[in-house]
């Protein structure tokens, strides 16, 4: 399996687990939210490319639209990052992170669906990637990729 395929069913496994909160215990969430972090940092270092393409080529609608998506998913991890390193300060007491707990909790938890959303669209954006591999994969039977790509965000 391609790394980056297998990096991206990790990552999604993993935010559902992180997503999932209510179920498990907060020290579990926190080392899964840290692995998040980490996995996100070697997406981003595969996906290199992506960056340095900005400056080249035609902008069409498509490509601003994940830009854009792209951008607001950055500074919503960001922000996670920010809230749960405060949460966290028994694992980080290095870290002078200012704040109140109800600030810090009420951008974690609205950061944590906005982004949610904003990787759903995230994912629907790169559709027509996961349909064509789904098409070799499937022995090119467009109805069952199809399929499985528009359930994906869900």
């Amino acid at each position: 399996m391609n790394t980056r395929i297998a990096l991206d069913l990790i990552l999604l496994i993993n935010l559902l687990f992180l997503m999932a909160f209510p179920l498990f215990e907060l020290e579990s969430h926190q080392w899964a939210g840290l692995l998040f972090f980490v996995l996100l940092a070697y997406h981003h270092w595969l996906n290199r490319r992506w960056g340095k393409g900005l400056r080249r080529g035609r902008w069409n609608r498509n490509r601003v639209m994940e830009t854009v998506v792209n951008g607001g998913l950055a500074i919503v991890f960001l922000t996670l990052l920010y809230t749960g390193l405060y949460f966290a300060k028994r694992y980080v007491p290095f870290l002078p992170l200012p704040g109140t707990m109800m600030t810090m909790k009420i951008h974690h938890m609205s950061c944590a669906y906005l982004g949610f959303l904003l990787i759903a669209f995230h994912l629907g954006l790169h559709g027509q990637l996961w349909i064509s591999l789904l098409k070799k994969r499937t022995g090119q039977k467009p109805w069952i990729s199809k399929s499985i790509s528009y359930l994906m965000p869900l």
